[in-house]
């Protein structure tokens, strides 16, 4: 019994270092030995049950985790009074990896219930009641509860800041998860701010080759994406896979979303080959994790098929497309962001085979989407406009993208946006003055489009190489 107890907290120690794997290692034999000594049904094996399951979520082991979690709940539940604090361990770890494989409806009751039992027995500042609503607020973030997701992690953090100072661990992923949710909603330079204040703290107090500090990186450089600072974003990206690599984590689920990010940034710059092979990597890991009946799954399909839309590549476009959209049309709800995406993509693969009535049709359902789900100041819908003005500006009546093209403008053409968005903005402005016959104007916006491009995301990028077979159209 001494030396199962000794084998978890050595378990624990490693788990702390991000040397998950030997973590996992320890705590199985710490369950084994207490399996021998106590029985299957006890409170010991439990407790061995609940910390290898938590590992286990972290490396990939999705159904051990999930079978060990269940037994541990179930046994604690059996055994304790309801309001027991390990009841509520359980409870937080069954929930997080529901959470985590995209269950939202399984997960939140459980969190809900950690939360509440820590409340009471622990208190508000306690680390483990804090835990449990940053949990929580992660949950409601992914919902896009925005307001409810913020109050949960603004009060963790702070509390948390209060109860450790600044040089603390928990306290960078406070600030982690906080910026995450300030990234989301657009708000780039208080995402900035923090997220360039948890990897000062994950460097100082935790070794470099942490998954943690990978996580941070991971994150910023993802902002910088968006931001147009590709070149400031791709070595992050790199310097993330590889600390997981090296920690043994590349066979998790965090690992196939960095390695989306990466050959995203890649996609943005034209370098389809490599982008392809990332996402082909990507989306292997996630059908080995969570099977094909899930909705990251359809979401990489559909990244995949908006790469193959931008690399001329439509048959294996529509296929992809096709596929994504079979899973996603009866599963998300109709306002969910990444079916607005699917759609998107489906509609530029349209507009590209000359299908200028179908492209329509998805687009202005995908903008109807972003409508609801987006405040009218998002640049997201902005580039939703301008996607549908493009097509409207080939069509027979191209007065009508007119309107799109004024609405997007003040979320576009402005000093602070990125420069890809401005360039779209312009790409599509071209398409409709050419129509109009203004030649000069659209080479013009053509060009500007080009000279924005080139320097951030270099001359093989998708709408650079559709801005300069329009401007040799026109000239010709």
């Amino acid at each position: 019994a001494a030396q199962a107890a000794l084998l978890t907290t050595l378990a624990d120690v490693h788990r702390n270092l991000g040397l998950q794997k030997r973590a996992a290692e320890l705590h199985a034999q710490a369950l084994e030995r207490r399996l021998e000594l106590f029985g299957p049904k006890s409170l010991e094996a439990a407790e061995s049950q609940d910390r290898l399951g938590d590992t286990d979520r972290l490396i990939g082991r999705l159904d051990e985790a999930e079978t060990l979690l269940r037994q541990s709940l179930a046994t604690r539940e059996a055994l304790l009074p309801p309001d027991d604090p390990a009841v509520a361990d359980s409870l937080n770890n069954l929930g997080l990896l529901f959470s985590e494989t995209g269950r939202p409806g399984e997960a939140e009751p459980l969190l809900r219930r950690g939360l509440e039992i820590r409340l009471d027995r622990l208190g508000p500042d306690d680390p483990e009641t804090l835990v449990s609503r940053s949990n929580l607020g992660q949950l409601l973030m992914n919902q896009r509860r925005y307001p409810e997701a913020e109050a949960q992690l603004r009060e963790a953090a702070d509390r948390r800041l209060a109860l450790y100072g600044e040089r603390h661990p928990k306290v960078a992923h406070s600030f982690q998860t906080l910026a995450t949710l300030l990234d989301r909603e657009e708000r780039d330079a208080e995402a900035e701010e923090l997220f360039e204040r948890s990897i000062r703290i994950f460097r100082e107090v935790l070794p470099g080759d942490h998954p943690f500090v990978a996580s941070a990186l991971s994150n910023l450089a993802s902002l910088y994406q968006d931001q147009g600072r590709h070149a400031e974003a791709e070595p992050l990206y790199r310097e993330a896979l590889d600390i997981d690599r090296a920690t043994g984590s590349a066979g998790a689920l965090p690992f196939a979303y960095s390695l989306n990010n990466l050959g995203s940034l890649l996609e943005d710059q034209g370098r389809y080959g490599e982008a392809e092979e990332l996402y082909e990597q990507s989306l292997a890991l996630r059908r080995q994790l969570l099977g094909d009946d899930n909705a990251s799954v359809a979401g990489m399909k559909a990244r995949m098929g908006r790469l193959a839309v931008y690399a001329g590549d439509l048959a294996t476009a529509k296929r992809r497309l096709d596929e994504a959209w079979a899973w996603q049309d009866p599963h998300l709800p109709p306002d969910d962001l990444a079916r607005a995406s699917t759609l998107t993509y489906r509609g530029d693969l349209a507009r590209a085979t000359g299908d200028l009535a179908t492209s329509e049709t998805l687009l202005r359902e995908a903008l109807d989407i972003y409508r609801q789900a987006l405040p009218a100041t998002s640049p997201t819908l902005g580039l939703a406009q301008t996607e549908l003005a493009w097509t409207l500006a080939l069509s027979s009546e191209p007065a009508r993208c007119q309107p799109l093209l004024d609405a997007a403008r003040p979320l576009l053409d402005h000093q602070d946006a990125p420069p890809q968005h401005r360039a779209r903005l312009l790409l599509a402005a071209g398409f409709y003055e050419a129509a109009q016959g203004q030649t000069k104007q659209a080479q013009a916006d053509f060009q500007a489009a080009i000279d924005l491009l080139d320097p951030t995301l270099g001359p093989q990028n998708y709408w650079a190489r559709v801005a300069e077979t329009e401007q040799a159209r026109l000239r010709r």
